[in-house]
């Protein structure tokens, strides 16, 4: 993963909204995106069987109707 930026289509059950574009991206042992809303960062490890995140800061911007559901589903995921 490392060196990497992927591009979030579905968060859960939902597309991501067009409009308020997600990312995350994996560089040298470390985290960071955009849920659409606010940015957030943190750590993360990788073996051969699972991708786990360290704990995650983020921004706190308030965002309106989904753009906040959104970053909900989200934050909840990568938790």
């Amino acid at each position: 993963l490392d060196g990497t930026d992927w591009v979030i289509l579905r968060v859960g059950e939902m597309d991501a909204l067009a409009d308020r574009p997600a990312d995350i991206a994996f560089t040298n042992g470390r985290v960071s995106g955009t849920t659409g809303c606010n940015r957030f960062s943190g750590s993360y490890d990788v073996n051969t069987t699972a991708l786990t995140l360290g704990s995650l800061a983020a921004t706190k911007m308030a965002c309106h109707g989904t753009a906040m559901e959104q970053e909900n589903k989200l934050l909840a995921i990568l938790k």
